[in-house]
């Protein structure tokens, strides 16, 4: 079935997806309601049957990423928000609780949310250390068993 109606946050896939034509032909849809949570007008967003003013940064906690490390911080909440203006957490509360759709993260708070990703990356951690050590001493355990038969073929080799 077409898709009838979706919430576009923190992305502007009119000028960054592939196919832009597509794109722009797809949200120009008479039957497409299109509702768009972005800090600015961007193409998408003028092309939205509503926009609604998301937060910057700086104006909600959250965790951010970066390429080329690994590493996740913590982006504190440090000022409130102008205006209307909501956080992506708010507004799928919102939508959740609109929909009487039920998660446990509708009723946690964007800290509550983080403390909570920490505790499970613990967890995850522990237990990929847990597996990495398995596997390094499953591939020693290999490389014991096939250290003779290298030793044999590059014996083998030399002759040939």
């Amino acid at each position: 079935p077409p898709v009838k109606a979706m919430l576009i946050q923190n992305t502007n896939p009119v000028t960054v997806a592939p196919e832009q034509a597509l794109v722009r032909e797809g949200f120009a849809r008479e039957d497409l309601f299109m509702a768009v949570h972005e800090q600015f007008m961007t193409e998408t967003a003028a092309m939205a049957d509503i926009v609604l003013p998301a937060t910057m940064f700086m104006e909600q906690d959250d965790l951010y990423y970066g390429g080329g490390h690994q590493h996740i911080s913590v982006g504190p909440k440090l000022i409130d928000p102008p205006g209307e203006c909501r956080s992506n957490h708010e507004v799928l509360q919102g939508l959740g609780s609109r929909l009487n759709a039920v998660h446990p993260a509708f009723e946690m708070t964007p800290r509550e949310l983080i403390d909570r990703l920490d505790a499970r990356h613990e967890e995850l951690i522990q237990k990929l250390d847990e597996l990495n050590a398995r596997i390094e001493a499953t591939l020693a355990e290999f490389a014991r068993s096939r250290e003779p038969a290298a030793a044999s073929q590059v014996a083998i080799d030399k002759a040939a």
